[in-house]
């Protein structure tokens, strides 16, 4: 049988500073995934999904930064690239 175990006693370096700094319970929890998380595990805390937009505001542009990225994985497009 399984059982959720506290990653506390094991962590080290800034993992063990980061548990020690915050060492509360949270308050809620970000839901930093696609999937319903909520589905899949239980939780006293309220789960959210945040949600953004992008909006590029000149320079380098998304795309043409992810494209030798693209080109090197197969040429495959980014959603929403023509």
């Amino acid at each position: 049988m399984s059982a959720i175990r506290s990653p506390r006693p094991f962590a080290v370096g800034s993992i063990a500073e980061t548990f020690a700094r915050y060492a509360r319970d949270c308050d809620v929890v970000v839901r930093g995934t696609p999937i319903d998380l909520a589905r899949l595990i239980r939780s006293r805390h309220p789960i959210r999904h945040p949600t953004y937009r992008l909006e590029e505001a000149g320079g380098v542009l998304l795309a043409d930064a992810l494209e030798p990225i693209v080109a090197a994985a197969g040429g495959v497009r980014p959603l929403g690239a023509v």
